[in-house]
Formats: C-alpha cells, structure tokens, sequence
C-alpha cells in the first residue's frame, strides 16, 4: 500500500508545482502587456518587417478605417489603416495591431490592449480581452481608434466569440460562448449583447428579441 499512496503524492506534488509556473507565467505576461499604459509610455510600439505574420481572419476584411477626403480609390486605399489581433509568435501575441492598407508587414502594436477578437469602425473600437490567470475573467473595452484610451468597459460571462462596431462608431454587438467553446461543440450556448460605446451601457440582449415570419 506504500507504493501507490506514494506515487498518489508525487502526482500531487507535481500538479501543485506545475499550477504554480502556470500562475506566475500568466501575472507576468499580464504585466508586460500593461507596462506601457502604467508607466506613461507611447501607446504604439513599432515592428521590424514581420515576414511571418499571421492575423485573425474573422476581424481583418472589416476592421479598416478611411481618413482624408474621398477623392477616388487610390487615394483611400493609401490613407487606411487596418486594425487586427496580432497571432505572431513572439512579445506582441494577442495584441492590437495598426498596419497601413498593403503594409501589413509593418505594423504597430498597441501596448495597452491586448484583444481575443477585435472590430473598429467609425473612429471607436471594441476590445474583447482575457485576463488569464487561476481562473481566466473576460471583458469588452470600447475605446478610441485614435488615442487608444478605453471609454469604457464592462464584464463578460463566456469565452469571446466575435464582435461588431456600428459604422458610426455609436454601437458595439459582441457574442460570446456561456458554455462550450465553438459552434463545433455538441452543447453551447451563447450570449449577444448590444452596448452603447460612450458609457458602456447594455442596452439590448438578443435572447430578449422575438422572430416572425409570414407576419
């Protein structure tokens, strides 16, 4: 009986061990990413050519801005930014990133926001982040496409799916996943909600609209 109840321990010993590298691996990362908004910092950081990188495709196509007068495509194209979630694999992974229309090898990252999905669209954006640590907590951040200062911010109940800002940047939708992880999965359940973007009020939750058809 002495074996087993010793390899019980061991294994027991090891988890303990392993939770406790995982915790200060996620304080730590959760540190870095915030460093520059805590010490008064830019909130861009600038990029190297990034031959391998990679983007969110669910938030790239529509996650675009046009700023100057509309005087024909060329001209717009050149004055757009693209914004989208970060994927390459080193410092940045996670965050906000700023890439001239066709120079999405240069891009700059916003230090301050590091988003799960992302959408911007008249001059405001939604941030839907993860705060993982013991236990992973999840948030929506509204903030200006400019400055990149949070307007506001409030709570989420499941894991984020994907989000949308109105064209006027007045509206944010997001849905997030209350259990499972994807529509792939046998039982899920999801939540959208509609914010106004000035003070983060919920003003709408799609499980409260009723569909007709036919009348």
């Amino acid at each position: 009986m002495l074996r087993p109840n010793r390899i019980f321990a061991g294994l027991c010993l090891a988890s303990v061990i392993t939770l406790a590298a995982y915790i200060l691996w996620a304080k730590t990362r959760g540190v870095d990413n915030t460093a520059g908004a805590s010490n008064g910092a830019a909130p861009f950081t600038e990029a190297t050519p990034a031959t391998g990188l990679t983007t969110d495709a669910r938030t790239l196509p529509d996650a675009t801005e046009s700023h100057g007068t509309k005087t024909g495509d060329a001209q717009n194209k050149t004055s757009r930014r693209i914004f989208f979630r970060y994927n390459g694999l080193d410092g940045n992974y996670g965050r906000l990133a700023v890439a001239p229309y066709g120079r999405l090898d240069q891009p700059r990252f916003v230090e301050t926001l590091s988003c799960e999905v992302a959408h911007v669209a008249g001059g405001r954006g939604i941030c839907l982040t993860a705060n993982r640590g013991l236990f992973t907590t999840y948030a929506a951040k509204l903030f200006d496409a400019k400055t990149f200062k949070v307007i506001a911010e409030f709570s989420l109940k499941g894991v984020p799916s994907r989000c949308r800002m109105s064209s006027d940047g007045k509206l944010a939708a997001l849905t997030v996943f209350i259990s499972g992880h994807g529509y792939a999965s046998v039982n899920f359940t999801t939540q959208t909600l509609l914010s106004e973007v000035d003070n983060g009020r919920i003003i709408a939750d799609m499980e409260g609209f009723s569909v007709s058809g036919d009348g």
